[in-house]
Order: structure tokens, then C-alpha cells, then sequence
């Protein structure tokens, strides 16, 4: 591992962010540093790092009381300056809900490394930015413990946890979740050879041993992109993915906050989680600010490898064709085609719609008239079916079926009000 990668040099630190850092990161790393040398010694070795992944599990890790509490910063950044509240004093650490790492300098005996995770204000923003500095008398021991970290971060996501993000005005906001299990690829309504295509590119990139792409000197690296109308299950398939790899998933919600900061900062946490599935929702709302880039990032010979990457939209149009038209960003589309006939029924048999309904001639004959049913809109017949069912013991599926295909028209026109004539005349 490459220390460069997640950590940089504090003097180069400071000689590149000479003009932003106010004077007072002075107050707040001196009293830090006069600590690590009691730890490892006079003159360590100092660095610092912004990721996201290193302040969640130093958390996780501090709350599983691993490391040793030498600090806590107790009023951070008051008027530009920090104080220091050193454990073992009479005065007392503000309560809180919950403790966390940041604000408190840490100690890890295991690799001899001095942390402290805190806020340096920078000129020109409302809030500062937070940074883990490290300390040690090696280099190779900030290495070494930075590997640990990364390592049990990798191990979070085996948990049945998928990482998701979506862009705000303050930057990307992440949230750990549980992966939706509820559904599986049996769930996934499409015609067998795309479905087959589809998941069997899966399964060759997230085969251990990575035999597929090592045999035939492929890059180690592939994007699909999947399009369709809203409703037809893109979601659904990349739920069912989601769950049956073991790998890390994260889901990247884009939005008008997205901008080359935040795809910088998510493309460079999925790489450290590789080989890694990245979900990109609604790919065509990437504002076009940071399209180019966004077609650089995937352009990246060796720094995508690792990454299988999954596009969805509902207006593929919306799409710059540079994204579709070369291999290396997205390889394959597959269009998410409305469900056949046959592909309903089974669905609605599935589902358990002969429950409330026994007469195949009546299921067949409501068929015909769910010509631009989506998969979401069978979803909502069945609800409304069982519904009936249970409040009347009996449904009237060709009746309901007729208020569905309405409202899918008001949808469509946008137009909620009937039009009726005026009963007022004038004369």
C-alpha cells in the first residue's frame, strides 16, 4: 500500500493549504503533538488524512474501547481557538448522547500511533473541515494501522450493510444501512437471456479468484447501464444484486448538489473498498458542470479497476451518448422492457392473486386490458386487489384494472380535473 494513497506528510500539508488554514491550526496541533512525543518519542512522524472511511471505523474501533483516551478537545474552534481537556482533571467532558472519536486524541498501543480526529476551520466556509491527524515514530507504523483500518472497514460492509450517499449542499452524506433482502433474483421479471447476461457479468467479477478476467488479460473493471420506463424494476435488480455478492455495495444518489468534489470523493471511497459494486440512481440527473469530469473518472486506466458500475434512468435521451458509445464506461445497456402477457400472470400468480380470485378465464380476460401496465402498476393492482378483498370478501378486477388504466392517463396528461359543464348561465 501505497501511504501517499490515504495520508500525506504534514509539512506538505501545510506548504499546500498554506493560504486557506487560518494561523490558529497552530493551537490546535501543538498541544497534540506535545502528547505523541510522551507516546513514541521526540520528533514523530506526523500525518494527515480527510477520509471518510478512516473517521468512521476509528469510531467503531473507539467504541469498541480499543484505543486509549490521552485528550478530549473540549470547545473546538471558540473564536478560532482550541482548548485542550485532559482526561484526569476536575473539570468534566460535556455530556453528550453519544462519544465519539472526533475531539479526543487517541492512542493504539498495537501500532504505536497517536490519533487525534478534530475540525480545522478554513478560510472561506461556513464549517471546517474535519481531519484525522496521526503520529508515530515510523512511517511504516502509520501504514501498518491505516491497512487495520481499512481492513475492518471492508469488513462493515459484510454485516448485510450497504453504504449509500447522496450529495447535499454541504457535501456527500453517507449513511450505512441493512440491504433490503426482500428481493432476490427470482424477483427479477425479465426475459431469460438478458437476465442471464446480466448476472452472470456479475458473477465473473466477484468470483474470488477473478479467473475470468485474469485468463483472458480483460481489464478488471466493467459498467452496465440499465433504462427502461419508470416502474419496470431497475431498482429491483439492483436490490437483487445488492445482496447476493459478497462484496461492498454502495448506492450513489446524484442530484443538483452533485459536482466534481463529491465524485472525486465518492469514486475514490469505492475504489478503497474494491473490488467493489457502485449503483449510480438516476444517472441522468449528473449536472452537466461535471460531466466531463465525471466521463474522466471512468476513463481512468487503472484507477476504476475493481469497480463494477451499474447506471439507471428513466430518460436515457437525457444521456450524453459519450457515456454509451465507448467500452470502459458503460460496456452494455439493457433497456428494462415493459412485461409481456405471460410475464403478468405469472407475476400476479406469483404474488397470490388466485387467493382472491379462482377463475382463470376472469384473470386471463383482465390481461388484456393491462397493455401499459408497468411492473410498479402490478404491484399496485395486487395491493388493491387484496384490499378489496379483505374489507368486501370478494374483487372486481376488470373494474379495478379500468380505475388503474384512468389514472395512469391523468398521469400521463397531467390533468387531475374532469371538465364538467356549468350549471350558471348568463343572460
Amino acid at each position: 500500500m501505497e501511504i501517499q494513497k490515504y495520508a500525506i506528510d504534514f509539512e506538505k500539508f501545510k506548504e499546500e493549504n498554506q493560504s486557506s488554514i487560518y494561523k490558529e491550526i497552530g493551537d490546535l496541533i501543538r498541544p497534540v503533538t506535545e502528547l505523541a512525543k510522551q507516546k513514541v518519542g521526540e520528533n514523530p512522524k506526523m500525518y494527515v488524512c480527510d477520509m471518510y472511511e478512516i473517521e468512521k471505523i476509528i469510531d467503531d474501533v473507539f467504541g469498541r474501547g480499543e484505543f486509549e483516551v490521552l485528550a478530549k478537545f473540549d470547545d473546538l474552534c471558540v473564536d478560532g481557538y482550541v482548548s485542550i481537556n485532559f482526561y484526569g482533571n476536575s473539570q468534566k467532558p460535556k455530556p453528550k448522547l453519544k462519544e465519539l472519536s472526533i475531539n479526543h486524541i487517541l492512542y493504539d498501543k498495537r501500532f504505536e500511533v497517536v490519533i487525534g480526529t478534530t475540525r480545522i476551520p478554513i478560510q472561506g466556509r461556513m464549517v471546517g473541515s474535519y481531519y484525522t491527524v496521526m503520529y508515530s515514530k515510523s512511517k511504516d507504523n502509520i501504514k501498518n494501522f491505516i491497512e487495520y483500518l481499512l481492513d475492518e472497514y471492508r469488513k462493515s460492509f459484510s454485516n448485510n450493510k450497504i453504504l449509500i450517499i447522496s450529495d447535499s449542499s454541504n457535501g456527500p452524506v453517507r449513511e450505512h444501512v441493512e440491504i433490503d433482502k426482500s428481493f432476490g433474483r427470482e424477483d427479477v421479471l425479465l426475459d431469460k437471456e438478458t437476465k442471464d447476461e446480466i448476472y452472470h457479468s456479475i458473477d465473473a467479477f466477484f468470483r474470488s479468484d477473478n479467473d475470468f478476467y485474469k485468463k483472458f488479460n480483460i481489464p478488471y473493471r466493467r459498467g452496465i447501464l440499465l433504462y427502461g420506463r419508470p416502474g419496470n424494476g431497475k431498482t429491483t435488480l439492483s436490490k437483487s444484486i445488492s445482496h447476493t455478492i459478497d462484496a461492498p455495495v454502495v448506492y450513489w444518489q446524484v442530484n443538483e448538489y452533485t459536482n466534481s468534489n463529491s465524485l472525486d470523493s465518492v469514486f475514490n471511497n469505492v475504489m478503497r473498498l474494491s473490488p467493489a459494486l457502485l449503483v449510480i440512481e438516476d444517472i441522468d440527473s449528473l449536472p452537466n458542470s461535471c460531466r466531463s469530469t465525471f466521463l474522466n473518472k471512468l476513463d481512468g486506466t487503472t484507477k476504476n479497476e475493481g469497480i463494477f458500475l451499474i447506471g439507471t434512468t428513466n430518460y436515457p435521451e437525457k444521456i450524453d451518448p459519450a457515456l454509451m458509445n465507448r467500452a470502459g464506461r458503460f460496456d452494455r445497456t439493457y433497456e428494462i422492457k415493459d412485461p409481456d402477457e405471460e410475464t403478468k400472470y405469472n407475476y400476479l400468480i406469483k404474488k397470490g392473486l388466485k387467493e382472491f380470485v379462482s377463475d382463470e378465464k376472469e384473470i386471463r380476460s383482465v390481461l388484456a386490458h393491462m397493455k401499459n401496465f408497468s411492473m410498479a402498476a402490478l404491484n399496485e393492482f395486487f395491493t388493491s386487489a387484496a384490499l378489496e378483498f379483505h374489507y368486501n370478501n370478494k374483487v372486481d378486477l376488470l373494474k379495478l384494472v379500468k380505475t388503474l388504466n384512468e389514472l395512469g392517463e391523468k398521469q400521463i396528461k397531467n390533468n387531475w380535473h374532469e371538465k364538467e359543464k356549468s350549471k350558471i348561465g348568463f343572460y
